[in-house]
């Protein structure tokens, strides 16, 4: 019987196509991947090398454009100052009321939202229209919108505040059904709880009102006057400021209590009071009453002249 040659069958001939199949699909997946990696957009290779190494921090315009930012609801935050690399953060109390004028200026929010800056914070008034709708205390979108935009500067200077009270006004309607107590201060916790989400401050620091209408800025008899009263008031009072000062002190008194409801009575180095008008001017005492206080002997002179009172009643009847 004859041997059989050593060697592989028919069969093991075949193996090597079999590698040389996969080096081959191993190579077109290769330059199919350099192929898609050709057409990525420059922008996208960018954002993609940027994430790394900035760690999560905005660098430039680029990736701010692709950076989304939610507000506390889980909406798309697209306008947001986070998001908007040229702007520079402010620093000190000052800047904060400067970029908060400049947003206001920037998207025509004028007629709704007044901003006013005093020796002991700064006051922003929203109109109702703005946060919410007529006798209703849900925040609107566009109130949420400014809040979002404007959570960033507030955050930037907390260590300047020390508190921020959020104050809510309606207007005296006749015969309204609306609970006016109940409905300013719905409005104000519910912006107090939005700010509280966003992280505008310390949350320590957040306070709300309600003042119904009872606090008035214009008159109730017009509707022009009851749109000025129906508000929203956010009061940022700072803490770099002397509150000993009466100037900073009387403006602190007006926020907390209104205007003209407390009196800070200031004094000069002696003790005396100074009397002020309702301007914050000095009221300088009247000459004569200083002339007469002077020399007091002179009044004593002039009553005693009158030695016959018979003569001055004839001379008053006769009047």
């Amino acid at each position: 019987m004859a041997r059989r040659k050593k060697g592989g069958s028919g069969e093991s001939g075949g193996s090597w196509i079999d590698t040389y199949a996969d080096m081959v699909t191993l190579i077109l997946c290769f330059f199919v991947l350099l192929y898609s990696m050709s057409n990525m957009e420059e922008s996208k290779f960018q954002f993609i090398a940027q994430a790394f190494s900035s760690l999560g921090k905005v660098f430039n315009t680029v990736v701010a454009d692709q950076v989304d930012v939610k507000d506390p609801t889980g909406n798309l935050v697209e306008d947001a100052m986070l998001n908007s690399a040229e702007s520079e953060l402010p620093t000190t109390f000052d800047e904060l009321y400067e970029a908060l004028a400049q947003y206001i200026t920037d998207n025509d929010l004028s007629q709704s939202v007044e901003l006013e800056k005093g020796a002991a914070g700064i006051t922003l008034k929203f109109r109702d229209n703005v946060f919410f709708e007529p006798d209703k205390a849900d925040l609107l979108d566009s109130g949420k919108k400014i809040l979002n935009d404007l959570s960033p500067a507030f955050q930037s200077v907390d260590s300047l505040i020390l508190g921020i009270k959020i104050s809510g006004h309606t207007a005296k309607v006749p015969e309204s059904p609306t609970d006016e107590w109940n409905l300013s201060s719905d409005r104000a916790n519910n912006v107090l709880r939005y700010m509280k989400d966003l992280e505008f401050c310390s949350v320590d620091k957040l306070s709300s009102s309600g003042y119904g209408g009872y606090r008035p800025v214009d008159t109730n008899t017009t509707e022009e006057g009851r749109r000025s009263n129906r508000r929203v008031e956010i009061t940022i009072a700072r803490n770099d400021v002397d509150y000993s000062d009466p100037t900073v002190l009387q403006e602190f008194m007006d926020m907390e209590y209104g205007k003209n409801k407390v009196n800070v009575m200031p004094t000069d180095a002696l003790g005396n009071i100074i009397y002020m008008d309702d301007e914050g001017n000095i009221i300088e005492p009247e000459e004569t009453t200083a002339a007469e206080t002077e020399n007091p002997d002179e009044t004593t002179d002039s009553e005693e002249t009158t030695e016959n009172p018979d003569e001055t009643t004839e001379t008053a009847d006769g009047q």
